[in-house]
This record gives structure tokens, sequence and C-alpha cells, in this order.
């Protein structure tokens, strides 16, 4: 009935939240965003609704559609991860 509380591969799939940019980096437009993204450098997830809010991760660590925040976060960018 619930076979998705003990497959963790489930959650990797349905993964949707918000990251913000690690270690003091802002962007000016998306594409800047998406050369570190790619690049995979780290992210910080920013979702009080998870219990991973505050941790870092990147493009390798993600499945799914993922906003990011960017340009003193006033600035949205939603990407499909598909990894």
């Amino acid at each position: 009935m619930h076979e998705h509380i003990n497959n963790p591969e489930y959650y990797k799939r349905r993964i949707e939240m918000t990251i913000i940019p690690a270690y003091g980096r802002d962007y000016k437009n998306k594409q800047e965003v998406m050369a570190d993204f790619n690049a995979n450098k780290d992210f910080i997830i920013q979702d009080v609704t998870s219990r991973w809010d505050g941790k870092p991760i990147n493009k390798s660590d993600l499945t799914g559609s993922v906003t990011i925040r960017y340009g003193n976060l006033r600035k949205v960018l939603i990407v499909e991860v598909n990894n």
C-alpha cells in the first residue's frame, strides 16, 4: 500500500524544492546560475518543509523540479533535473 515508505529512490524522484547559492555567491542572470549549477557547485536547500533545510546540495544530488533563487533572492529560475 505504501511502498514508498522504505524506498529512498521514490523520494529522489519526487524532489521539488527551493535552493539558493552557497558560500556567499550570487548571480546577475540565468546564464551565470546555470553555469554554476551545471558545474555541480553547491547550493543551499531553502525549504522549511524539508528535513534537509540549510544543507548543501548540487545538481548530481537532484532529480525533479528545482526552484533556484538568485539576484539577492528576488529572481527565480525553475529547472527540471533528470539524473
